[in-house]
């Protein structure tokens, strides 16, 4: 299934981010749906409480022959937007080189068989004002996060 092509900066509408949620065949006791982006050959489950509050923002970026695709998943609610989950897909060698001159450290990394590598940057703060709704739901956040963890798999051995 081709889900999210090559398409930089292109927002997706709430109706295609359903549209391309399927049942995670590989957790089906706990599993709900999977975000699933087959060109960059990852698939993961968002926590229950972003289901029909999340805006996906694909970006493209290249540094000399080396090309960084991100994915930016904003909670939204009424007004209320934020980033809160950001993904981005490179090569191991540019993500060592990366990793040099950056001294925060990612919440996750994973490496595929092919030598490419999937960084998980999660939410440092309470992006919500303080005694709001969002607020209260986002003091849950860090522990609603363990279902990506979880459920992140590479669909195929070998990078597209």
């Amino acid at each position: 299934m081709k889900c999210c092509g090559k398409m930089p900066r292109r927002r997706l509408s709430a109706a295609v981010v359903c549209a391309v949620l399927l049942f995670l065949s590989a957790r089906p006791a706990d599993a709900g749906t999977a975000l699933v982006f087959e060109d960059l050959n990852f698939a993961f489950v968002l926590p229950e409480m972003m289901r029909g509050h999340t805006d996906i923002t694909r970006d493209e970026q290249n540094f000399g022959s080396e090309k960084v695709s991100t994915i930016l998943i904003a909670y939204t609610a009424g007004t209320l937007s934020a980033n809160v989950i950001v993904f981005e897909e490179m090569s191991k060698s540019f993500f060592e080189n990366r990793r040099k001159g950056e001294p925060p450290s990612p919440s996750r990394v994973w490496e595929s068989h092919s030598g490419r590598v999937v960084v998980l940057n999660g939410l440092q703060s309470n992006p919500f004002p303080e005694g709001s709704r969002e607020f209260e739901l986002f003091l849950d956040f860090p522990t609603q996060m363990t279902v990506v963890f979880d459920s992140f798999r590479f669909l195929h051995n070998a990078h597209p």
